[in-house]
């Protein structure tokens, strides 16, 4: 009789890990039946030879609808189906994401309508990165920030939704002086679907998504290099303190 044992999200596991599970396996082969879940098989590279592979279709947008409103009836909460589709079409097949902004929708507005604006429940994650960049400008601050890019990117958070979000964010943290300039690098560096269609790699889903990303990171840092330029010529010498926000006033 196997002891079986589910590992989620395998794939975040590091190359030791791996290592020391597949020494573990071999050593006690028989005993255990293991399931590694993950979404990229190509990290699960220590382990393959030893697994069977099996890949599982994504849930279409039907099943994904019932699984949010099989929860919402489980906490009581009133999900209208066409809301509950959009969360579904939007989330792109991602269970775990449709869940999120469920939660994170209902949380904005807990007397939830069809029409009503949809949260994708990372918001709040790039709000915080906008107040950073707008509290400190350096190398480091740049560092911490494209590794919060990168955790976004490992939850299929969309370049253009980021992109969108940290423009509006950055704009309402700052006085109306400094708009024209965010709309400006907004033009230069836009984002958009039709990024997709260009390049050499439109047969690369994967270099497409890391070129959008440079965008935004490249967006950030010509920001950051802007805003603290702007601030010095204005005779303050710690740019740091220098964030005329609306929203605090």
């Amino acid at each position: 009789m196997y002891t079986a044992i589910i590992l989620g999200e395998a794939d975040k596991l590091s190359t030791d890990a791996l290592l020391y599970t597949k020494w573990m396996l071999e050593r006690y082969t028989g005993c255990y039946m293991v399931f590694f879940c993950c979404s990229d098989i190509t990290k699960l590279q220590p382990i393959k030879s030893i697994c069977k592979v099996v890949h599982l279709q994504k849930p279409s947008d039907d099943e994904i609808a019932d699984v949010l409103e099989f929860i919402a009836k489980q906490e009581g909460i009133e999900l209208p189906h066409k809301l509950a589709a959009q969360i579904a079409s939007n989330s792109k097949s991602n269970l775990r994401q449709a869940i999120r902004s469920f939660e994170a929708t209902w949380h904005f507005n807990t007397c939830l309508t069809e029409n009503q604006e949809i949260k994708t429940g990372w918001e709040d994650d790039i709000a915080k990165i906008a107040k950073n960049i707008i509290e400190e400008q350096s190398s480091e601050q740049l560092y911490d920030i494209r590794g919060k890019l990168q955790n976004l990117i490992e939850h299929n958070v969309s370049a253009e939704f980021i992109f969108k979000t940290l423009v509006e964010e950055l704009k309402s943290n700052l006085d109306d002086q400094f708009h024209k300039e965010i709309d400006t690098l907004k033009m230069k560096y836009n984002i958009n679907s039709k990024d997709l269609e260009q390049g050499k790699s439109d047969n690369d889903a994967v270099k497409k998504i890391v070129h959008q990303f440079m965008k935004v990171e490249e967006f950030i840092a010509k920001f950051m290099s802007w805003y603290k330029t702007s601030v010095l010529k204005k005779g303050n010498h710690n740019p740091s303190q220098a964030h005329p926000s609306k929203g605090n006033n």
